[in-house]
């Protein structure tokens, strides 16, 4: 059973953001209630973008950052100076507040390697209120080469995801190079979207396949642009599927 298994469906994808890192590619066919985004560092293109074209308010956590960047939607956007990790304090969160109240939230988050426990931190009701997600993985951040085992704690998180949702579209972070583990490549850091199962179960002929796209697609760009993105990795098993076949969807 593979952990990083994609799939496709038959939905509109676009791109928001930058064109280059800080960009993300999503399915059209959603409506959602609020914006949850982590990690912005020195752009709020994104979710000026996603607020725009979607109308819902937009609330913006990075702990990191001095200054808020520029945006126009100021009526819409929040920006709090509070971490994102697994703990609920004054100094952070882990979103649950939201996710209790919201039932369609989409998330963005991009918070180099604290994704781990915060994902971790999730109930199953609190990730049936992810409608979608779009979602950096730092797969060896803050790992020593000879903690296997830890790597592999880390993708029993992701399966603890994939209950709930769908991985369907994947894209290699350039500035780091893949590896290979038990003779599957896995970029270092991936930028991965994920759709709830029950909303892609709500869309009237709705059809999922196994992944069979390349990638990287026309919506993709390089994270660092003075160096070739990574395609060879993300065009095998398990993120791209020889096979022609039709998954049926299960609540």
């Amino acid at each position: 059973m593979f952990v990083f298994r994609g799939y496709d469906c038959n939905l509109p994808r676009i791109r928001l953001g930058e064109s280059g890192d800080g960009g993300y590619v999503l399915s059209e066919g959603f409506r959602y209630d609020v914006l949850l985004s982590g990690g912005i560092c020195d752009t709020l293109r994104f979710e000026d973008e996603f607020v725009q074209r979607y109308e819902v308010p937009c609330i913006a956590y990075d702990h990191t950052i001095e200054e808020t960047p520029p945006h126009t939607r100021r009526d819409m956007i929040q920006v709090r100076r509070t971490m994102i990790s697994d703990k609920i304090s004054p100094q952070s969160t882990n979103l649950t507040e939201h996710l209790t109240h919201h039932k369609h939230a989409f998330v963005k988050m991009d918070i180099e390697g604290s994704e781990w426990d915060w994902l971790n931190s999730l109930e199953r009701v609190h990730m049936e209120s992810i409608e979608q997600m779009v979602i950096e993985f730092h797969l060896t951040v803050g790992l020593a080469d000879e903690n296997k085992e830890k790597f592999f704690d880390r993708l029993r998180i992701v399966e603890k995801l994939n209950e709930t949702h769908l991985l369907t579209h994947i894209h290699a972070n350039n500035y780091a190079q893949p590896f290979m583990l038990d003779n599957i490549n896995y970029p270092q850091v991936l930028e991965c979207t994920y759709i709830n199962k029950a909303a892609l179960m709500r869309i009237p002929q709705i059809l999922v396949t196994l992944n069979m796209r390349c990638f990287p697609t026309a919506l993709d760009a390089p994270n660092n642009p003075n160096v070739e993105d990574v395609s060879y990795a993300l065009n095998m098993e398990p993120f791209r599927s020889n096979e022609l076949k039709v998954v049926k969807l299960e609540p």
